[in-house]
């Protein structure tokens, strides 16, 4: 009873660490559109990338953490199963100088690492008056990728996306490999709304349901105020019955 009690109360210091509410809750808004994306870790020098300087967790802490599903990378090849990938992982954009700082990666491949520029996400729907030139300028911010290899038990970390339609640079060695000691099922844990359908990775998006359905219903419901608003009734009657029709 008193370490169920121990345990309880960890787990209730841990959630509110990691504001596990709000990243549930973007998770679930993003499984509607797609698929709702976390990932769990622990909080030592293996995944620290993950994290900004000012994030207040303690070395050995476990966390959970909501992925963009526009930074969600996977094995391409994989036809079915997502769980089938050769490796699952997800872009990290941060400041290079937190990333040479850390002592982790190679800091001669870091260093040319061109600058992140993002168009055309979801996140830039209310940025569209800020301009990336101005804001890189005081900010030095680069991509790179963190995958988990499951054949070979490994947390990977490659150059990223440098933009929206240009691939990262291509170098002949990681910037950093490092052994994955947590779960076979490995760190990402996906919701989805909807059934697996056969042959994809992804299950079907609901609102790309609703959008078919809402289509077509307003399409129906127009032509009925179309025909509403053209409807004219006529009465037809024999010329000795006009005194009875008016």
């Amino acid at each position: 009873k008193d370490y169920a009690e121990l345990l309880g109360l960890a787990l209730d210091f841990n959630s509110k660490q990691i504001d596990i509410e709000r990243q549930y809750r973007k998770a679930i808004v993003d499984s509607l559109f797609a698929v709702g994306i976390l990932k769990t870790g622990l909080a030592d020098s293996g995944t620290a990338i993950s994290f900004d300087e000012d994030d207040m967790l303690d070395p050995g802490m476990i966390y959970t953490e909501h992925v963009d599903f526009d930074n969600f990378v996977f094995d391409p090849t994989v036809r079915d199963d997502i769980r089938e990938a050769a490796w699952i992982g997800d872009q990290i954009i941060l400041p290079r100088k937190y990333l040479l700082d850390s002592g982790l990666y190679r800091n001669d491949l870091i260093e040319k690492l061109p600058t992140y520029s993002a168009k055309d996400k979801a996140a830039n729907l209310s940025m569209k008056e800020i301009n990336d030139y101005e804001v890189s300028e005081y900010e030095d911010e680069v991509a790179v990728m963190e995958l988990w290899v499951p054949g070979a038990n490994a947390l990977v970390t490659v150059p990223g996306l440098t933009s929206d339609v240009t691939g990262g640079p291509v170098y002949d060695d990681f910037l950093r490999v490092t052994d994955y000691g947590g779960p076979k099922s490995g760190p990402y844990s996906l919701l989805s709304l909807t059934p697996d359908a056969p042959a994809n990775p992804l299950p079907p998006a609901p609102v790309g349901i609703w959008n078919d359905l809402h289509v077509m219903a307003n399409r129906l419901v127009k032509k009925m105020l179309d025909q509403a608003d053209r409807q004219k009734d006529l009465v037809l009657y024999r010329r000795s019955a006009a005194d009875d029709a008016q």
